[in-house]
């Protein structure tokens, strides 16, 4: 599967690569609002708040350096997503498709690491017994016996 991921990844980059305009004169022509519209739908797909979880976890997570070098093998980065404003329409045609499976292997890939390595983001919540506030950080935060969720 990661072979087939990257020769897409690396079709797609040539692709990018040949309907950009190498300079600004190149690019007086205006693009198609519903290629735009099209790619930027697919773009948008992209799982990004998860791949920066991955990216940005703390030192104290454990097996952090190992979820980040399968993320960085797997390459399911940002790097994958096209510039949608350069793509003239037979040119988004042929790789329409090709972009959209791109985009969904790219989040199965960070899914799978994701429940692989229990990476799930932290949330605070402030509990109250008697006066006494305490704060609990938890993936599943739960007040202590006697306390209550104050917010």
């Amino acid at each position: 599967m990661t072979k087939r991921l990257r020769a897409l990844e690396a079709f797609l980059l040539v692709m990018s690569t040949a309907v950009m305009p190498l300079t600004p004169a190149l690019a007086q022509s205006k693009p198609d609002p519903k290629v735009v519209k099209e790619c930027e739908t697919i773009s948008n797909k992209y799982d990004a708040i998860t791949y920066s979880l991955i990216k940005g976890l703390p030192l104290d997570v454990p097996n952090r350096d190992v979820a980040q070098r399968e993320l960085f093998k797997l390459d399911a980065s940002p790097n994958i997503l096209i510039e949608c404003g350069y793509i003239d329409a037979k040119t988004w045609k042929s790789i329409k498709s090709d972009y959209s499976k791109v985009i969904t292997s790219a989040n199965q890939t960070l899914s799978n690491i994701v429940s692989k390595y229990k990476i799930l983001p932290e949330k605070t919540i402030t509990c109250m017994s008697k006066g006494l506030k305490k704060e609990v950080t938890s993936t599943n935060p739960k007040c202590p016996k006697g306390f209550k969720k104050l917010y």
